[in-house]
């Protein structure tokens, strides 16, 4: 395949141990197309979760594989999150990187992928840490953060949101609803992993700053949380 332009990097492609290494030849050139071929791109990425995943006998290699494609787009210009928190063109496209449309999500989600999505929370925690300042993209986040193969990510989800809430504009959370994500995630973490709320103070810290975000907002649901989680980290 003839690419019409050879895209200068940020910095050298981060070496992965990609356990199928003449796969690359495949992705790389659709991932340097970047928003210039917006819809064909965001196809291929979503085809790879949705029909990919499936058909996938080695998640172990298909983990792999993935995280060299999240490496590459880390250098390319075009993927690139910017400084500020407006409209980026790579927005949409980072979001689909991960998996995290309605469609990939429905796939990823599922309780048979928990290990994979495990195996790439450090993937997931770099990404969150360059794309959360966008609306859309911490909405999506705290989506999959419900599903039963995304709460392997909890603990990491509330740090990630709880320090990028503070910072999105008031745009954003009432064009992406993040109030009632934001909460149900937080809900879920409390449900889920009370104990380590309790013991572990970062995640403390992190769980009650995004709470006290959500109450300043007057979410009704935050505001019933907050009170039954009073009740035990009072008392402690």
């Amino acid at each position: 395949m003839k690419m019409p332009f050879s895209p200068r990097r940020t910095k050298r492609p981060s070496v992965v141990q990609v356990r199928y290494p003449a796969t690359w030849v495949f992705y790389r050139p659709i991932l340097d197309l970047g928003p210039m071929a917006k819809y064909w791109v965001e196809d291929f990425l979503e085809s790879w979760i949705r029909l990919g995943l499936p058909l996938s006998s080695d998640l172990n290699g298909f983990a792999s594989i993935w995280q060299d494609m999240l490496g590459y787009a880390e250098t390319l210009p075009a993927w690139q999150p910017g400084d500020s928190n407006y409209w980026r063109r790579a927005e949409g496209l980072a979001v689909h990187l991960m998996g995290l449309s309605q469609i990939g999500i429905g796939i990823l989600g599922d309780a048979k992928y928990i290990n994979l999505t495990g195996s790439m929370a450090v993937a997931f925690d770099g990404w969150a840490g360059r794309w959360l300042k966008f609306g859309s993209a911490a909405g999506w986040f705290a989506y999959f953060l419900r599903t039963e193969s995304g709460q392997v990510l909890l603990r990491q989800g509330v740090k990630q949101l709880a320090a990028a809430a503070a910072s999105l504009p008031d745009r954003e959370w009432q064009h992406h609803d993040l109030g009632p994500l934001f909460t149900e995630v937080l809900s879920l973490c409390w449900k889920h992993n009370q104990k380590d709320v309790e013991k572990d103070a970062t995640l403390r810290d992190a769980f009650l700053g995004l709470l006290t975000v959500l109450c300043a907002r007057q979410n009704p649901e935050a505001l019933h949380l907050r009170a039954k989680v009073s009740e035990i980290l009072g008392a402690s």
